[in-house]
């Protein structure tokens, strides 16, 4: 599991990449639900276009099988509230009975109305993020990225 912005550096980034692996099949209108902080305790501002399809034109990359892997079908929504982004699925990730799981890629793209994350903080920062997926247990505090200058 990974959640790595394009720049590490102080200020601001162009999108996160986040890449999980799931043990249960994703179906259509499942939602993974992602909440960022600053050094563990400082919750990062995170606001979404009120509209969930417009919010969902910043998620530019939703794949399953990993990054060279299939795109989920349809195009996911989004929303925001108490600065948590909510990801809809439009279609299913699903997993075999061979691999008993599947990695699963999203693009979340930053800087325009649609989504808008929280600049880098100052050099040293550790930022670390909450992933509740459905029908998963909920991780919390991972450890996403340090910024640099």
């Amino acid at each position: 599991m990974s959640l790595v912005p394009n720049t590490k550096v102080a200020g601001a980034y162009a999108y996160l990449t986040l890449t999980f692996t799931h043990e249960k099949t994703l179906a259509s209108s499942d939602s993974i639900k992602l909440k960022l902080y600053n050094d563990y305790s400082k919750v990062q501002t995170l606001t979404a276009h009120s509209t969930a399809s417009t919010c969902g034109g910043s998620i530019t990359i939703a794949k399953t099988g990993g990054i060279n892997g299939a795109d989920i079908p349809g195009a996911e929504t989004c929303s925001a509230s108490s600065n948590e982004l909510t990801i809809t699925l439009a279609g299913a990730s699903e997993v075999s009975s061979t691999s008993g799981s599947t990695e699963v890629v999203f693009k979340i793209e930053d800087g325009n109305t649609n989504i808008l994350l929280e600049n880098n903080a100052k050099e040293g920062t550790v930022v670390t993020f909450d992933l509740e997926v459905s029908g998963h247990g909920k991780l919390l505090h991972e450890i996403g990225w340090t910024t640099t200058s």
